[in-house]
């Protein structure tokens, strides 16, 4: 081929790690067995959705973060894959220590809540220390509003490295997520996007839901 592919958005399965804490806000309210009963809506609407695309059923996370770089390699190889972008991977240290098995192929995201009292601080070390190369949000799984400017300090470490910032808005999760939430529209992101125009903002998923807002937006 004549020119390369980089797949720009994947999650590196990790026994055990949810980035979202819904099930356990979920639980905390309603019992873990209301949540069993949306697991398996999900379950069956999952499997209704792989057999209508041919897609191929998800293997289980693997408790080897080695044999599943390795399968990740496997894929990018059969696919004519140059590179992959892991946006999140069992937190900034996990996701660091992965892309460095195969550091010419794998590319990495920080993933920690910008609410954190640090989250300045542990953005700045991830891209000087770990090496990730831009930062993930789950805007509808966030406490705060995105365009609280507690978050200011946060955006001028990623305008000054010039990251992409990959934000999801929009319905996140199936059966029991979110589909309301102060963050559930990317116009939220309108003030932030404004005064820092050296981020590029990167809106997956088409808006998850929102394409009038995110065409407004952009």
């Amino acid at each position: 081929m004549s020119f390369k592919i980089v797949d720009s958005h994947v999650h590196f399965e990790i026994e055990g790690y949810d980035i979202t804490s819904i099930s356990k806000d979920y639980i905390a309210k309603y019992g873990e067995e209301k949540l069993k009963k949306l697991q398996l809506k999900n379950k069956y609407q999952s499997e209704k959705w792989q057999k209508a695309w041919g897609f191929p059923k998800a293997e289980p996370a693997l408790a080897d973060v080695k044999i599943t770089a390795s399968l990740w390699i496997e894929e990018l190889n059969k696919n004519n894959i140059d590179k992959m972008v892991f946006a999140t991977g069992g937190g900034n240290e996990k996701l660091s220590e992965i892309v460095k098995l195969y550091p010419d192929r794998f590319i990495g995201y920080a993933h920690h809540n910008p609410f954190d009292t640090d989250s300045a601080q542990k953005l700045e070390y991830a891209v000087t220390n770990l090496g990730l190369k831009g930062y993930k949000i789950l805007a509808p799984a966030l406490q705060g509003k995105i365009d609280d400017e507690v978050l200011n300090p946060l955006w001028e470490v990623a305008e000054k490295h010039q990251l992409p910032v990959l934000i999801h808005f929009g319905i996140l999760g199936g059966a029991g997520g979110i589909a309301k939430h102060h963050n559930i529209s990317p116009m939220i992101l309108h003030d932030v996007a404004r005064a820092y125009p050296d981020i590029s903002f990167i809106i997956p998923h088409f808006g998850c839901g929102q394409p009038q807002d995110l065409l407004q937006l952009a």
